[in-house]
């Protein structure tokens, strides 16, 4: 057993809950341990957050093929939904910047929803758009407008 999940679990160290991937639980096997699960919408991650980057020469076309059948198409088009998000608001990775890709109402298409953190905690604003996927990146362009529309700009310090 994981040493986090068995601190947790013999209370030791003053533990009485730990946050842990529920992804890495289930590939323990130890699914049975996970007593919630966040809503992305209430907790919502870092632009980009758990998304792996390979990054290859461009001229290297044999790398690049057998690179290939890695790429998921879904999950670069969500990165770049959120990428256009940071860049739109000039933010960095130090910016308190969240964003997080779901399912559109009948899961019929993908939706960026992004968030700006005053650096206390005390505000946050909350906007989104669906995305359209030949250009991902509008959607990160259009959530930027509608966060600045409420206050974002200055929660940046901007």
């Amino acid at each position: 057993m994981p040493t986090r999940v068995r601190k947790v679990k013999e209370g030791r160290d003053g533990l009485d809950a730990a946050l842990l991937a529920g992804a890495g639980l289930e590939r323990l096997e130890l699914a049975g341990h996970i007593a919630a699960r966040l809503d992305p919408l209430d907790v919502m991650p870092a632009p980009g957050q758990g998304a792996l980057g390979l990054e290859v020469r461009a001229d290297d076309r044999e790398a690049r093929r057998a690179l290939a059948p890695l790429e998921d198409a879904a999950s670069a088009c969500q990165v770049a939904a959120e990428r256009g998000l940071l860049a739109a608001l000039e933010g960095g990775c130090q910016a308190p910047v969240a964003a997080w890709v779901g399912m559109r109402d009948a899961g019929r298409g993908m939706r960026l929803f992004g968030r700006v953190t005053a650096p206390d905690g005390s505000i946050q604003v909350t906007a989104s758009a669906d995305i359209d996927d030949n250009d991902p990146s509008a959607a990160g362009v259009a959530v930027a407008g509608l966060l600045r529309a409420q206050g974002a700009s200055r929660l940046l310090g901007r």
